[in-house]
């Protein structure tokens, strides 16, 4: 049996890496791994072939390769899914899997095969046998149904190590790597010896000096509360450390993170985070539309402020996320950017959380009026300083991890030169923001990296806040300061 996985285009309109590419060399945004975890549940004599449309042209004679085509389709995929004729033509072979499945629906796709949930969990209309059996057994007779659900948090999951075979993460930006699953009552982890061997894996072929994501939807957890889960993450945490120890340090990691975190018992937790490298957390931000302005508001920033500065003494770092939701006001825009500033927060991603009606026009309003807000150039590169003054880069100084060696290649500093500080208007403020760097952190490894790296960032958010402005040219901005006095040129 032939299959073929697709891995669709990511949505370049949101947040777009290409700049981050260039600079770095690599050719893919996102590592796939939800397509390669699907595929570790095939058997093994199967034919299985990746393609990935971030780099690669999907043709018809790639599909009429294939005996069946999976496909994942996550919400910054669905645009290039949908797009694709070669993908939607050849229904009567195509399974699709991921957040993503409702939008097809609503396209008229409903009658693509769909997979709803884990390819590991037990399935919904045959529980003795797990999606992937039930779902196999089907393609090989010719007989796909149009859904296949899941039993979510089955005791008896198994974890698989992923289809790493069928990749190349020498070219990606970034690698993923997950290793738990599920929340609370339903939280399960990978064995650790797993974990170490996939780690082995992720080494061997991506040659180290880069950053893995860990994508646990609940890596923390409730570990203040419940000590026995407490007590695993710490194990966990332990053996992470040991084997970066062994191996020289080859990555650093980031995942997702809640302020509910930043509490004084969790002190030593975090302390292992970072002295496993696990040093970069990207924390949701959204609570502008809620918050009663005034007094009230003031106190909440500054409770806000010393959370995120709890996280900054241990050694994480931290990227900001939000998400401009409905009904919002000016006022809560600004509530925003004041909290920005007041945290020193660097890179914070700026979404909208609806689409195609009146309200997602006035949500790109808001949003282009917090880009504008919080990255002119003098502003953002003023909050990296402070930032990285103020952060705590004791476990990061013990040795050259990760991505701060990667950081300081040579061939990275120079393209990153000759693209900002040459061919953007930004110029002015991003020498400024060199010298600033050379002057106080030259003789701090990780700082300098950090510097470096945070310099190259602003490229990516650039490129957000000119996709925002060419959509909404008529957008009344933030007082006074123009486009151009800023150094922001619309154009490109």
């Amino acid at each position: 049996m032939k299959l073929l996985l697709i891995w669709p285009q990511i949505d370049q309109s949101l947040f777009s890496y290409k700049p981050l590419l260039d600079i770095f060399g690599d050719k893919g945004q996102f590592f796939p791994l939800p397509l390669i975890s699907a595929a570790a549940h095939f058997p093994e004599h199967w034919e299985l072939r990746l393609l990935d449309m971030q780099f690669e042209q999907l043709s018809e004679k790639d599909i009429g390769w294939a005996d069946y085509v999976l496909v994942a389709a996550d919400n910054l995929q669905i645009d290039s899914l949908l797009k694709n004729t070669d993908i939607t033509r050849a229904n009567a072979k195509v399974i699709v899997f991921g957040e993503a499945l409702s939008a097809l629906v609503c396209q008229g796709l409903d009658h693509i095969t769909m997979v709803k949930g884990d390819f590991g969990e037990m399935s919904k209309t045959c529980r003795e046998k797990t999606v992937a059996e039930e779902i196999t057994e089907d393609m090989v007779s010719g007989n796909l149904k149009q859904t296949y659900e899941t039993i979510p948090c089955n005791e008896t999951y198994q974890f698989m190590v992923p289809r790493y075979d069928l990749v190349e993460p020498r070219l990606y930006f970034s690698l993923s790597l997950k290793l738990s699953k599920g929340q609370g009552r339903n939280y399960r982890r990978k064995p650790l010896k797993q974990i170490v061997s996939e780690l082995d894996i992720l080494y061997s072929l991506s040659g180290g000096f880069k950053s893995i994501y860990l994508t646990d939807d609940d890596l923390i957890g409730d570990v203040k509360e419940n000590n026995e889960r407490r007590e695993q993450f710490i194990l966990l945490l332990e053996y992470i450390h040991d084997w970066q120890c062994k191996n020289s340090f080859p990555f650093d990691f980031f995942f997702h993170g809640t302020l509910s975190s930043a509490h004084d018992e969790l002190t030593g937790v975090f302390k292992k985070m970072a002295d496993a490298g696990i040093s970069i957390m990207l924390l949701p931000l959204n609570r502008c539309h809620q918050t009663t302005f005034g007094a009230q508001s003031r106190d909440e920033v500054q409770k806000i402020c010393s959370k995120v500065d709890f996280f900054r003494k241990q050694g994480i770092g931290v990227f900001g996320k939000v998400t401009i939701e409905s009904h919002i006001k000016v006022r809560d825009v600004d509530f925003f950017a004041q909290l920005i500033k007041n945290t020193s927060i660097p890179v914070v991603f700026v979404d909208t959380s609806l689409h195609g009606n009146d309200d997602h026009k006035l949500n790109e309003q808001m949003q282009l009026r917090l880009l504008r807000e919080i990255y002119q150039p003098s502003k953002y590169f003023a909050r990296c300083i402070r930032w990285i003054s103020e952060w705590n880069d004791e476990y990061v100084a013990k040795r050259m991890t990760g991505t701060v060696r990667a950081n300081q290649d040579y061939r990275r500093v120079i393209r990153g030169i000759m693209l900002q500080g040459f061919k953007r208007r930004y110029a002015i403020s991003y020498w400024y923001y060199l010298i600033q760097v050379l002057v106080r952190f030259s003789y701090k490894p990780a700082r300098f990296s950090l510097a470096v790296f945070l310099g190259y960032m602003y490229e990516v958010m650039y490129g957000q806040l000119i996709a925002s402005y060419t959509k909404r040219k008529t957008i009344p901005l933030t007082s006074h300061h123009s486009i151009k006095k800023e150094g922001i040129e619309v154009n490109g």
